[in-house]
C-alpha cells in the first residue's frame, strides 16, 4: 500500500514543481527543484513497473487482496474487482481448447507473472440480466485461471447504458460485435444457447488451429477493422477448407499448422481481414497480445 501513497505524494510534488518551473527562479532553485523531479519521475516508473503488484498476494493469488475488491452491483466501472471466473458467463459458443491449456500451462509455471500480466490488463466484463456479469474479452485467459484451479481473478466492468431490457442487452451486444452466436462447428445459436459458463463452453478445433495460425504470423489482428473474434473469423474461414478436414485438426492442430499457413498466404485468402500474403517479405505484424 506504500506505493498507493508514494504515488499520491510524487503527483501532487510534481505538480508543485511543475508550478515553480513555470515562475522566474534563482540558478540555486532550479538546481534543488530538477533532481527532486527527476526523483519523482523515478518512483513513478517504479510504480507503472510494478502495476498489479498489490492485486497479487504472496501465492500470486489474485482478488484475494484488500486492492481488489468484490465485483458487485455497487461497483465502479472501469476499475479492476475481484471475480470468481466460475460465475461469469460467456459471450461464445466455443473456444480454442489448445489456447487455454497453453495459457493454464503458463499460470501453473509462473503464478506470479501471469497474476501481474492480469492486474494490468483484467477480464473485461459487463452487466447483464439478473446482474450477470458477462464476459467481452479474455474468455480464453479467464478459463485459463479456471482449468488451473485459481478461479478468483481480476474483472473490470465496462461502463455502457443501463439495462433497459433484455432483449435491448442482446441488441446493443451483437451491434457492437461484443457476442458471438455460433456453436463449435460454426453453426448459428441463439443467445439463450450460449453456454451458462466457462466450464461448458466446448472445443472448437478450428479456433485453435487460428491461434496458432495467428502466433505463426499466418494473419495480422492488428490490422484487422474488426478486433473482436478475429481468431473465429480465421476459424470460420479454415473450417471451410478441404485440405483441412475436422478430424485431422481435432487431433493435432499443430500438425496442420504448415497447411494452413500455405492457405493463409495464398490468394484464396485475399479477402479474409488480416490477410498478409500480399505484404512484403519483411512486413511484421505489430505485437498486439
Amino acid at each position: 500500500m506504500w506505493f498507493s501513497q508514494a504515488l499520491q505524494g510524487a503527483s501532487n510534488g510534481l505538480d508543485q514543481i511543475a508550478d515553480r518551473l513555470q515562475r522566474p527562479a534563482g540558478l540555486h532553485r532550479n538546481c534543488l527543484v530538477i533532481p527532486h523531479l527527476i526523483f519523482l519521475s523515478l518512483l513513478l516508473f517504479a510504480h507503472a513497473a510494478t502495476a498489479g503488484d498489490e492485486s497479487c498476494n504472496k501465492d500470486a493469488e489474485v482478488g484475494v487482496v484488500s486492492a481488489a475488491t468484490a465485483c458487485g452491483a455497487s461497483s465502479k466501472t472501469g476499475v479492476p474487482c475481484s471475480c470468481d471466473v466460475r460465475t461469469l458467463r460467456p459471450l461464445q459458443g466455443a473456444v480454442g481448447m489448445e489456447e487455454v491449456r497453453d495459457k493454464a500451462d503458463k499460470i501453473k509455471a509462473q503464478p506470479g507473472k501471469e497474476c501481474r500480466k492480469l492486474a494490468s490488463d483484467p477480464i473485461k466484463v459487463v452487466r447483464g440480466p439478473g446482474g450477470a456479469l458477462f464476459i467481452t474479452d479474455h474468455h480464453h485467459g479467464a478459463d485459463a485461471w479456471r482449468l488451473a484451479e485459481r478461479p478468483f481473478a481480476l474483472c473490470e466492468i465496462a461502463d455502457r447504458a443501463p439495462l433497459s431490457s433484455e432483449a435491448q442487452f442482446w441488441s446493443d451486444l451483437i451491434k457492437d460485435h461484443l457476442v458471438r452466436l455460433a456453436d463449435a462447428d460454426g453453426k448459428s445459436i441463439s443467445p439463450e444457447q450460449l453456454p451458462s459458463g466457462l466450464a461448458q463452453l466446448p472445443d472448437d478445433p478450428y479456433r485453435s488451429l487460428a491461434w496458432r495460425l495467428r502466433k505463426n504470423d499466418g494473419f495480422c489482428r492488428s490490422i484487422m477493422p474488426q478486433k473482436e473474434f478475429a481468431e473465429f473469423i480465421w476459424a470460420d474461414w479454415l473450417r471451410m477448407r478441404p485440405e483441412l478436414p475436422v478430424d485431422a485438426v481435432r487431433a493435432s492442430a499443430k500438425k496442420m499448422l504448415p497447411t494452413a499457413l500455405a492457405l493463409a498466404r495464398s490468394p484464396a485468402a485475399k479477402d479474409v481481414p488480416g490477410y498478409v500474403g500480399d505484404k512484403p517479405s519483411g512486413f511484421k505484424c505489430p505485437d498486439d497480445e
